[in-house]
């Protein structure tokens, strides 16, 4: 099993290919998670946990277990929705994914490559056009001019 530690973040799932864009903040250790494939972590609070705890959780779960919201409307309705059944829940207003500096420069590095080959890629192929339509042009003076059978 995978440990739920606090400030531990994964997406929710109810059972296999049930996850989507939901996330979760795991409060505390928790037993009862991390057992499943659909349970895995993909982050952690490292910083600013007390925020995580001030976030409003009147509704609590969505029903049968709590007064929250559904899913399927949140999917459905939108932030509509929630406004209107759920005034008092907290919004992400922005969200910052930062990675180790190292797979950054790879990544940017991998981006640059990529970049380049597909200029290369698309140099050779405006060649291609650029020299076939002179053929072309040339072969239409050609007839013009009469000098082709």
């Amino acid at each position: 099993p995978i440990e739920f530690d606090e400030g531990t973040i994964s997406f929710a799932g109810g059972g296999k290919n049930s996850r989507t864009s939901q996330l979760f903040f795991s409060y505390g250790k928790n037993k009862g998670l991390g057992t499943q494939l659909w349970e895995t972590p993909i982050g952690e609070v490292v910083e600013g946990m007390e925020n995580v705890r001030n976030f409003y959780g009147g509704y609590g779960d969505m029903p049968p277990w709590g007064k929250g919201a559904e899913q399927q409307r949140i999917r459905t309705e939108g932030r509509k929705y929630m406004e209107d059944y759920f005034p008092l829940q907290d919004y992400f207003k922005r969200c910052s994914v930062v990675f180790d500096r190292v797979d950054i420069a790879v990544d940017e590095s991998a981006a640059v490559a990529q970049h380049v080959m597909k200029r290369r890629q698309a140099k050779e192929y405006i060649d291609k056009i650029v020299s076939k339509k002179r053929s072309l042009r040339a072969d239409a003076n050609a007839l013009n001019e009469g000098k082709v059978n």
